[in-house]
């Protein structure tokens, strides 16, 4: 099913995409999409393609997840802006060491968050225009 998902990613006309995988980000244009894409399914997290007219994105939470699809069409929608959930995967024992705020992701980034506790801990950024 994600390769069909893929497949019309990459026949959508003009357009550049941007694949987000476990372990790499990747961008380019549609010419190379499919090769890449299907290659790395299996690390494969979050795959968008533009165009001047739509934007058509597959995405999954997490590996061993379904894969979903949302397509938006500029004619469709008059907002210039949508919104998007973002989730930051923490890791707690090592968020523990931390101080002023300062939280480890799992991935192993450290941000700094508005949060005091920490275990399941959720962040709504807002929808600026």
């Amino acid at each position: 099913m994600i390769e069909k998902m893929i497949k019309e990613a990459a026949e959508i006309p003009g357009g550049c995409y941007v694949a987000m995988f476990t372990d790499e980000f990747r961008a380019g244009d549609n010419s190379e999409l499919e090769s890449v894409a299907v290659a790395k399914v299996d690390k494969l997290l979050e795959l968008r393609v533009f165009n001047s007219d739509m934007e058509y994105k597959v995405y999954r939470s997490d590996i061993g997840r379904e894969f979903m699809t949302r397509v938006l069409r500029d004619a469709d929608d008059d907002r210039d802006t949508f919104d998007e959930v973002q989730m930051l995967d923490i890791d707690v024992p090592a968020s523990l060491k931390e101080s002023d705020g300062y939280v480890r992701a799992t991935g192993g980034g450290r941000y700094h968050v508005p949060i005091t506790k920490i275990d399941d801990a959720k962040v709504k950024m807002p929808d600026v225009p």
